[in-house]
This record gives structure tokens, C-alpha cells and sequence, in this order.
């Protein structure tokens, strides 16, 4: 038996989430904090919203995630890695699931019993009533933090939600699995963690008592790396914003005092270093928080402007442009290539230059010739900046914004 959800898209968000669970667990001052705070999403939050629309889609069909290569998901495309990911994501599950099993796909689940309405969405519930087992598993198409199963915050919320609505369930044993294929891990792309169902009720106690205290209003703030990261109170967060104060001057709490203001030892230099997640997690929240405050015209006096620019090839036929480098400085076709793309213009100044039998000097200013400046990255500053503004209505620099 399969149960369906509806699209990623249209659901609400609650103020504590599974997903949040393990910022608010951390710090559960987080919750009261985030509060009138407006929730951002990264493009790589949004490409993993169109991963989950894909994988749901092919477990709804019954296709292969190829199937679905070039469709446009939002404002992805779907391409061959995101559907090699999703497609391990698939094929553990349709290994999993054998005659009598239930699978509930993009359900929505909720936690009675607080203050307030704890619900989200888990990716998928496998239940195996034979073995009295539950299946949690949570797809995670993110590249860059890899994450544990073993004791997954999220996925024992989800876990609780299902055990609190699905009372048909004898459970023996539940199992939380992470499918994170593009991320590395030293267990591999698929991890898993099994716990005695026992441990339900504990769990259930526990985040109904953290709810609890995160909505009071003496709710302690703790800042560190982790929670930090993706909290929407961090901008404007006076725990964090005085705990980022301390590492910049050198004091810390008793037990952590790491830098003075005129020496130092190797080994707390390195514990200083060790510091830079926190004031890194701070001043990217800033800047999200800027440019959202740009694009709703909160901000009078600024203006977009290309923060940095790269260099490429104005001939983008790299056939035609290495036979173009040999027309004009002699240069082999053998030697224009690498591996087997065409050199970058940074490494192509080099082989300019010996082949043109001029400087390296001479050499750049040929190859910026047949360059042409990409913009990079765009970043906010005061309309008295020189640099031009990026929006077309330069009178008007909130008009037309688009930052994704």
C-alpha cells in the first residue's frame, strides 16, 4: 500500500520543524528568537526542494529518475546528477519494500501535546508489519555537510510523529536511514541507525519538554557553529553577535581563553582558527539577510553591483579559438588543450608567451584581447559606489531585483 503527500511547494512550514530540531535542541532560545524573522532559502536549499519533487514524482510513477532528464522542476532542470543521486535514493527504497509493506511517500506528520503545532513532512516511511519494523528514511541531496544517522534529531521526529499517528503499528524496532549520495562520508552514501521502538516514548517525552522550553520566554541562547548556521535569528542575534565580539578581541570564557592581544602559542592560534565557523556563520547570515532586505526595497541608498568577475573565451568554439592561437602566435593545437579541454585563459598566457616569443606581460594583454569579463558573484554597496548598478532603473535600484 503507498500514501501520498502533496507537492513540496505548497506546504506550510512549522516553527518547530524536524528539520529544525537539532538548532533548537542546541539553542532553544532559537525558536522565540526566529520569530518575525523572514525565512530565506538558498538556491541550494531550492535545488534540493526540486530533488525531493523528483524522487517523489518517480516513487508516485513507478519510472526511473533518468526518465524525468531535461524536465524543468521550478526553475531546475533536472539533470544527469541530480537524477544518478535521486536514482540511489530509489533504488534503496524499491529494494526495501516487498508484499504487505506500506509505503508512505511526502506524508505529513504531526506531534500533539505542546504549546503549539509541531508537524513537517518525512521523505518516506517504509513499515514492514511482518517484522514490526518502521523505516525512516530522509533524502539529503546536499554536497557540502554530510550527516549522521546515528541519533538523527530529524529523523526521530519523524519517527515519534509516525509512531503518534499510525496506532495500527505494532513496532518492534525503528530504523533511521540518511541517503546523501553527493556528499562524502567515511560510511558511504546510505547510513543507517536502529533503535528499540521502546525508545519512542523517551523521544517523545523529550522533544515535547524541549518545545516546552523553547517557547518559554527564559528559552537559553546558545550560539555555536552548527546551530547557527542556518538559524533565521542569527543577524540580529545578541548571544551570537556577542560571542562573534570576544573571538575578534580575544576574550573568552574561562577554559577558552585562546589569543592575547600581544602573543600567542601555536596551539592556541590553531584553537582561534578552530573559532572562525561561528564568526563565518554571523557574517554569511548578514548578508543573506541584506539582500533580502535589498529585493523588498528596504534598503534606500544602496545599489547591486558585480562583486568580482572572471575571465572567458569571447570565441566559445574551442576548435575555431585554437585554430585562431595558432594563426596568431604559432601555438599548437596539442598545446592549447588539456585533459582534453581548452586551456583557461590564465594558463593559456603562459604558452602565449612562449610560442609568441614575447613577455608575459605581452602575452596577458593578447590573451585579455580574446577574453571577455563573466560576472561572478553580485554584492550590495552605497549608490555613491563607482561601479555601475546592475538593475535597470538606476533611479529606482529596487525595481526589477532578481536574486536567484
Amino acid at each position: 500500500m503507498t500514501a501520498v503527500e502533496q507537492p513540496h511547494a505548497d506546504r506550510a512550514h512549522a516553527e518547530f520543524s524536524p528539520s529544525a530540531a537539532k538548532r533548537i535542541k542546541a539553542c532553544p532560545g532559537s525558536l522565540r528568537a526566529s520569530r518575525g524573522m523572514p525565512n530565506i532559502s538558498s538556491v541550494y536549499a531550492e535545488e534540493g526542494t526540486a530533488a525531493h519533487e523528483l524522487a517523489q514524482r518517480c516513487l508516485e510513477s513507478g519510472k526511473s529518475a533518468k526518465q524525468f532528464l531535461g524536465d524543468k522542476i521550478g526553475k531546475f532542470t533536472v539533470t544527469l546528477e541530480m537524477a544518478e543521486a535521486v536514482q540511489e535514493y530509489l533504488n534503496y527504497a524499491r529494494d526495501l519494500v516487498e508484499p504487505g509493506d506500506v509505503m508512505e511517500i511526502e506524508q505529513r506528520l504531526s506531534l500533539p501535546g505542546s504549546a503549539f503545532t509541531i508537524f513537517g513532512t518525512a521523505d518516506l516511511l517504509i513499515y514492514k508489519p511482518k517484522l514490526f519494523k518502521l523505516y525512516v528514511i530522509d533524502l539529503k541531496y546536499g554536497a557540502g555537510l554530510a550527516v549522521d544517522a546515528i541519533d538523527n534529531d530529524q529523523a526521530k521526529m519523524y519517527a515519534v510523529m509516525a509512531f503518534q499517528s499510525r496506532h495500527n503499528w505494532g513496532l518492534a524496532e525503528v530504523e533511521l536511514v540518511i541517503v546523501q549520495p553527493r556528499a562524502f562520508h567515511h560510511e558511504g552514501g546510505i547510513r543507517a541507525w536502529a533503535a528499540d521502538a521502546t525508545d519512542l516514548f523517551e523521544w517523545t517525552s523529550e522533544f515535547l519538554a524541549l518545545a516546552d522550553l523553547a517557547n518559554s520566554e527564559n528559552a537559553p541562547l546558545h550560539p555555536g557553529e552548527d546551530q547557527c548556521r542556518f538559524c533565521p535569528a542569527a543577524p540580529v542575534c545578541p548571544a551570537l553577535k556577542t560571542k562573534v565580539m570576544e573571538i575578534i578581541d580575544g576574550r573568552y570564557e574561562k577554559g577558552n581563553m585562546i589569543v592575547g592581544k600581544e602573543r600567542y602559542t601555536p596551539e592556541e592560534l590553531m584553537a582561534a582558527k578552530a573559532q572562525f565557523g561561528v564568526v563565518n556563520a554571523w557574517m554569511k547570515s548578514i548578508e543573506t539577510l541584506i539582500g533580502h532586505e535589498f529585493a523588498q526595497g528596504r534598503l534606500p541608498g544602496y545599489k547591486r553591483v558585480a562583486s568580482k568577475s572572471s575571465r572567458v573565451w569571447v570565441n566559445e568554439n574551442p576548435i575555431a579559438l585554437a585554430n585562431e592561437l595558432k594563426r596568431l602566435y604559432g601555438v599548437p593545437k596539442e598545446a592549447a588543450y588539456y585533459d582534453p579541454e581548452l586551456l583557461s585563459p590564465a594558463q593559456m598566457e603562459p604558452v602565449v608567451a612562449q610560442y609568441g616569443a614575447m613577455t608575459k606581460t605581452a602575452a596577458k594583454k593578447e590573451v585579455d584581447g580574446l577574453c571577455k569579463k563573466v560576472p561572478q558573484g553580485t554584492m550590495i554597496v552605497p549608490i555613491t559606489d563607482p561601479r555601475p548598478s546592475l538593475d535597470s532603473n538606476t533611479d529606482d535600484a529596487f525595481n526589477g531585483v532578481d536574486f536567484g
